[in-house]
């Protein structure tokens, strides 16, 4: 077995990342009201069910980024960051996920499409593309649904300048996700 290897290189350590919950909300009111809402772990493809950043090449050609990892796989990341986001916007009475224990109001499930760095003749974009439903408890009866997309175009390529434009267009993300159900819960 010469040549073979199991561990890994321990001289190369793994950089992890995690993005920021949201903490401050703009672009429209926030109205608050008293219940409860569920945030389902987000399905998505078995690609994204890793704590690996993606590059995509092309429609077809992926790759994982080597010696980088977000901090837990990209759905249950997404799943926390979320809770947090809408914990933080003070629209519920509380926020939790599956296995909290609440008798929610609410249900938001989420697919997430795309959460990836593409890279084309050396210029590289970030996007993050996602579906989500909100559902209201405990008939699971659809309210409302919503696509969101958002991307950025990066001029350097530094890992820390990836996690910076990740987090920029996450919260643009959780911002319009925060919107839309303020507004769908509060005309029920």
């Amino acid at each position: 077995m010469n040549g073979c290897t199991i561990l890994p290189d321990v001289e190369r350590p793994v950089q992890l990342y995690t993005l920021t919950p949201l903490a401050s909300f703009s672009g429209g009111p926030i109205q608050k009201n008293n219940s409860q809402i569920i945030i389902e772990r987000p399905i998505s493809s078995s690609a994204l069910e890793t704590v690996r950043l993606i590059i995509k090449h092309n429609t077809h050609q992926l790759d994982y980024l080597g010696d980088v990892q977000w901090v837990d796989n990209t759905p249950a990341m997404v799943q926390n960051l979320l809770i947090e986001t809408l914990s933080n916007s003070n629209i519920f009475k509380a926020v939790g996920n599956e296995t909290s224990g609440l008798k929610a109001d609410f249900l938001l499930k989420t697919d997430l499409q795309e959460f990836n760095i593409f890279e084309n003749n050396q210029k590289i974009s970030l996007n993050i593309r996602m579906n989500i439903k909100l559902l209201s408890m405990p008939d699971r009866q659809i309210i409302d649904t919503m696509s969101i997309e958002n991307k950025i175009d990066l001029s350097d390529r530094q890992i820390n300048n990836v996690i910076a434009g990740f987090d920029t267009i996450f919260h643009k993300t959780m911002q319009e996700i925060v919107l839309f159900i303020s507004e769908k819960t509060n005309k029920l």
